[in-house]
């Protein structure tokens, strides 16, 4: 059976709500169109220095308004746009958790995401059946976290994240992490890697779906192609599982 794959960078800012990110969302999916991808994930920030935790609604709600724009332009481009979220925790300090599966009634409905501890995000991940990823793990203001309230681990493509591939590999294996790979792209770079992604997967929610399902990931930095085995997750640790998808 000969399935279509897309080239996917799941993990994209853009300045309409990431600070850190100089470029608007047309200049960032246009660069994401000249270097050869089909698909993106949006995982704009939710951090404690973006708002105050009574303000974490309104920051949601301006998430979903920069996609929504985002997604409009991406679909002119034909670059199949799709919603997540980056949430950065205190406790293991300041650790970065990319969320994938996530609707509008989660991110308007949640509490404040980034007053979580990982295990209370985690936790609420599981009720809402979402996929929570450690981003960059190895990056300096980083931490390696508990395994056990997490559902994956990144490969980030960044020059210096990068070198630590193997040993994101072997602690994957070690603790039955579903690995991701992506750029953490905010434009200004030509950092080439991320995921080959099935093309049944339309909706940020189908995304979640595949990382909860499938049993290995196939991941790429520029030529080379990585086929990252891992375990499905089980429903104890995955929580909510989603509807059958209709072949």
């Amino acid at each position: 059976m000969n399935e279509k794959y897309l080239r996917c960078d799941p993990h994209v800012h853009t300045g309409g709500i990431s600070t850190c990110c100089p470029l608007e969302y047309s200049q960032i999916i246009d660069e994401k169109v000249a270097q050869g991808y089909q698909m993106a994930v949006l995982t704009n920030h939710s951090q404690s220095w973006y708002c105050p935790p009574s303000r974490h609604g309104d920051l949601m709600q301006r998430h979903l308004e920069e996609f929504d724009r985002a997604y409009a332009y991406a679909k002119e481009r034909g670059l199949r746009l799709l919603l997540g979220v980056e949430v950065t925790v205190r406790d293991p300090a300041w650790t970065d958790w990319l969320l994938y599966g996530v609707t509008e009634n989660f991110m308007l409905n949640a509490p404040c995401l980034y007053n979580l501890t990982q295990k209370q995000l985690f936790e609420l991940c599981k009720i809402y059946g979402i996929i929570m990823v450690q981003a960059h793990p190895f990056r300096g203001h980083s931490h390696i976290a508990n395994p056990q309230f997490a559902h994956g681990i990144e490969i980030n493509c960044s020059s210096i994240d990068v070198q630590h591939k193997d040993e994101i590999l072997a602690l994957a294996q070690m603790h039955e992490l579903t690995v991701t790979c992506g750029t953490d792209y905010h434009g200004g770079n030509d950092f080439i890697g991320g995921m080959f992604v099935p093309d049944w997967v339309k909706t940020g929610r189908d995304f979640g779906d595949y990382l909860a399902k499938t049993q290995n990931t196939s991941i790429f930095f520029g030529s080379e192609t990585i086929q990252a085995d891992t375990s499905p997750q089980t429903p104890e640790k995955y929580g909510i599982a989603y509807p059958t998808r209709e072949k």
